[in-house]
């Protein structure tokens, strides 16, 4: 088994190598798609990710009108990048370890193709990264993998989804950290988590020291060679788990019942009514589109007339037959004009 980490200068070049293989976050999907109780909203299904990873397949979907599936998968990269030091720091004086920073960089195992971890960090090995307690970062490549004893991952949890974590990490993290103990080898792992954002000092700390579950590590293996041979072949995956996020959000959130429906028949001065309701309203509207028009005709024209006589903006200025051009400035810094009648 050959390990290797690639680190790359830029997070677009970064980015892109992530795109090519299955790396986490991928993974986590594919695991918990099996289980619609850990979906939430999201979580890709398997044909979500196949279009990702075959993204020449799209337009055959787009064809038969299976594209766009309703699923959204976002990433708040920002603020979780912004607090990755801030629970690096946290990790290494609770847990009394020597974290090392490997910056944008991707774990690829040579006996495991198609799939990449991205690690957050990794845990010095003990007496070779010193001191402890802190965070070590300018190392890449080689130099932190040489020095490397275990991993390091990190989230940052919204107030409002504090409560799914009550009773530890949920599954799509589990599968997120054991994919990086099955990539790297690694028979340890530390996870550290935020809950909220930005600078608040109530926030809640979280961590946990995790070892590899083989059972977990087995399903994860066996689902993503099943995935990694159907976008190797091009083949559409078969329905596995949830065939799309929309499955799962409405088994966790069933929809209410409609409320019955009420037929009233109207009689026939009703109707006219409503119908001459309507072409009132169709006819008030067309004139506001003519004021409109108009309006902008007139305000065309006077700001002509200004530049031609020289007419200094926000003040009003006096036309030739005594009539003023009023203008002046909203509070989003528009001009607006305003027309003395004796103007017209």
């Amino acid at each position: 088994m050959s390990i290797k980490l690639h680190s790359f200068d830029n997070r677009e070049d970064w980015a892109l190598a992530r795109s090519l293989t299955l790396g986490g976050s991928d993974i986590r999907d594919l695991v918990v798609s099996q289980y619609p109780e850990e979906c939430t909203k999201t979580t890709r299904s398997w044909l979500s990710l196949w279009v990702e990873k075959c993204p020449e397949a799209r337009e055959e979907l787009e064809k038969a009108g299976r594209w766009p599936i309703e699923e959204k998968h976002t990433v708040n990269f920002q603020s979780r990048l912004s607090l990755e030091p801030v629970i690096a720091e946290m990790v290494a004086k609770r847990h009394d370890v020597a974290v090392i920073d490997p910056g944008d960089a991707i774990l690829v195992n040579s006996d495991l193709p198609g799939v990449h971890y991205s690690p957050d960090g990794f845990i010095g090995i003990p007496g070779e990264v010193e001191p402890v307690g802190v965070e070590h970062s300018g190392l890449s490549g080689s130099d932190a993998l040489g020095l490397a004893d275990g991993l390091t991952e990190y989230k940052t949890i919204h107030p409002f989804m504090a409560d799914t974590w009550a009773d530890g990490p949920p599954l799509g993290v589990e599968v997120q950290v054991q994919s990086g103990l099955w990539i790297s080898g690694y028979d340890h792992a530390i996870l550290g988590a935020f809950v909220g954002y930005g600078d608040d000092p109530k926030r809640d700390q979280l961590s946990w020291e995790i070892e590899p579950d083989e059972r977990l590590i087995s399903e994860i293996a066996e689902l993503v060679e099943r995935f990694r041979v159907c976008v190797e072949r091009g083949e559409e995956p078969t329905p596995c788990g949830l065939d799309s996020t929309l499955d799962a959000i409405r088994l966790l959130r069933p929809a209410r019942p409609s409320k019955p429906r009420v037929e009233v028949t109207l009689g026939t001065e009703v109707r006219e009514r409503f119908l001459a309701y309507n072409s009132l309203k169709d006819r008030v509207e067309s004139l506001d589109r003519e004021l409109a028009r108009e309006k902008a005709e007139i305000e065309e024209a006077m700001s002509q007339a200004g530049a031609t006589l020289g007419i200094v903006p926000a003040h009003p200025d006096l036309l030739p037959d005594g009539g003023k051009i009023y203008r002046y400035a909203t509070k989003n810094g528009s001009t607006t004009l305003r027309i003395g009648r004796r103007a017209l």
